[in-house]
């Protein structure tokens, strides 16, 4: 029993290289996406944060 667990926990362990490669590229996607996400709203995120409107002149 303890010799079934222990391959078990072997093989659970384990990340193929293309899966690992996948995991970071979408890990890097991400964040880049979020960098441009909050380039695009960098003024309606600062007068979220600062209570002060925006007006129209």
């Amino acid at each position: 029993m303890l010799t079934i667990a222990q391959n078990f926990t072997q093989h659970v362990a384990y990340i193929d290289g293309g899966t690992g490669s996948f995991l970071i590229q979408a890990l890097i996607a991400g964040v880049v996406s979020a960098g441009f996400i909050l380039k695009q709203r960098w003024a309606t995120i600062r007068t979220m944060i600062s209570g002060r409107k925006v007006g129209r002149s």
